[in-house]
């Protein structure tokens, strides 16, 4: 009979602690398929190569497991150091893409010229991809390496709006940024909006074009290491939970 009621509970217990600790466990999936994501940064888009322009819902753990086993061209990389937020940049819209990066919606625009649209998929686990986008302030500066270029932005207006509200993705106001993710990691019709104007532009030479990519790379993966850290340190007391809890439920006197 003691051995049933240490079985019940026991039972209670996992089913308990699995309920709590679902949302760590997804996030430890989606932080793995983020950091260990394969890409190849590039500085030109190819002519006659097809752009993805795919409908895009809120990302699920599903999705990593379907996404196609592919390597992505990057085409920059998006970075807002007082969020510690940096993610590669790829051409177009599809799933496989915002699961590690940030989409550009119009690759093709000219950041001199014309409104750069970036959209992000906003997680669970805060700190990754644009999930940072709610803390975001005016006066931020953001960071892009886009096509062997640098630019520097710097945000002039953050709300909510409506994910109908498509007046904010028009060609106009020249030279600005506009970043858009959900307000919430679930479905939902409401989007953060980050407005930033542009403050300053670099050539990059042929000879540190290499070295700008590898130093692009470096700030999205010191990003990564500390988001990777969190996640798998909330894993490790979850874990260290169910050890400490199965053996007080087994060697007590009192169950």
């Amino acid at each position: 009979m003691r051995g049933n009621k240490k079985s019940y509970f026991l039972l209670f217990f996992y089913v308990g602690l699995a309920l709590i600790s679902y949302q760590y466990v997804e996030n430890s999936i989606f932080t793995q398929h983020i950091v260990t994501a394969k890409y190849q940064m590039v500085d030109n888009l190819e002519n006659g190569k097809t752009i993805p322009f795919e409908e895009v819902k809120s990302a699920t753990v599903s999705d990593v497991f379907t996404a196609k086993s592919e390597e992505l061209e990057a085409i920059g990389v998006l970075s807002i150091p007082q969020l510690a937020l940096a993610v590669p940049v790829f051409p177009g819209i599809s799933q496989n893409a915002m699961l590690i990066g940030a989409a550009t919606m119009y690759p093709r625009r000219d950041p001199l010229k014309d409104n750069m649209i970036f959209l992000g998929h906003h997680l669970s686990e805060k700190g990754l991809l644009f999930g940072k986008l709610a803390n975001a302030k005016k006066g931020q500066k953001i960071d892009l390496d886009y096509l062997g270029k640098s630019y520097h932005y710097v945000i002039t207006e953050k709300k909510i709006i409506d994910e109908q509200e498509v007046n904010y993705i028009e060609e106009n106001p020249a030279k600005t940024l506009t970043l858009l993710t959900c307000d919430k990691a679930s479905e939902t019709t409401k989007r953060i909006l980050v407005k930033a104007k542009i403050v300053e532009m670099s050539q990059k030479s042929t000879a540190n074009k290499q070295f700008s990519s590898k130093n692009s790379i470096e700030k999205i993966q010191q990003v990564s290491k500390k988001i990777i850290r969190k996640v798998y340190l909330q894993l490790f007391f979850f874990g260290l939970i169910a050890i400490v809890g199965t053996s007080v439920i087994l060697f007590s006197n009192k169950i």
